[in-house]
């Protein structure tokens, strides 16, 4: 026999409570993953932000093709799904407002591009500088120590703030 369960002011108020804790402790578990996640993505310098839902065939062969790329290469990465994280979808919205299509590299918190601005760089002999930030101490091009006064390599005419983070 199935008992009939009556609600009260006291009843309601208890409900109200507990669904409010649930609440407030799904929103802490919440954020505490994604504070993990953060420090677990700082160990990894090549960064890809893609979507497992991809409304078009391109993006998803540029997904594929670039995970075998990393691994055939075993080229450790972080990934990052946009499909159900608002949040990291804004910060990519914000950051890269004139590129819109999937995947998006990042290297040592620099965007690449694509996975076709990715397949020149690892065609070329520039990742591995690149991924280990030799652009900091010489010229990505042509190797020339950097010279701390000028912001222009005086051999091959690069500028080295190219690979750095705008602010």
């Amino acid at each position: 026999m199935q008992q009939k369960f009556h609600y009260t002011n006291e009843n309601l108020e208890e409900i109200v409570l507990s669904q409010m804790i649930i609440s407030k402790l799904w929103k802490l578990y919440k954020l505490k993953r994604e504070i993990q996640q953060m420090d677990s993505e700082q160990q990894f310098p090549i960064q890809i932000y893609f979507s497992d839902i991809c409304p078009n065939q391109k993006q998803r062969t540029d997904n594929d093709r670039l995970f075998q790329l990393l691994k055939d290469k075993k080229i450790p990465y972080y990934k990052h799904d946009l499909t159900d994280n608002l949040y990291k979808q804004d910060k990519i919205k914000k950051d890269r407002q004139f590129y819109d299509t999937l995947p998006m590299i990042y290297i040592n918190g620099i965007f690449i591009g694509g996975y076709d601005d990715f397949q020149k760089l690892c065609d070329s002999d520039y990742l591995q500088c690149i991924i280990n930030k030799e652009y900091l101490k010489q010229c990505v091009i042509c190797k020339k120590q950097k010279d701390p006064k000028s912001q222009i390599c005086a051999k091959c005419g690069i500028n080295y703030k190219y690979f750095q983070i705008s602010e």
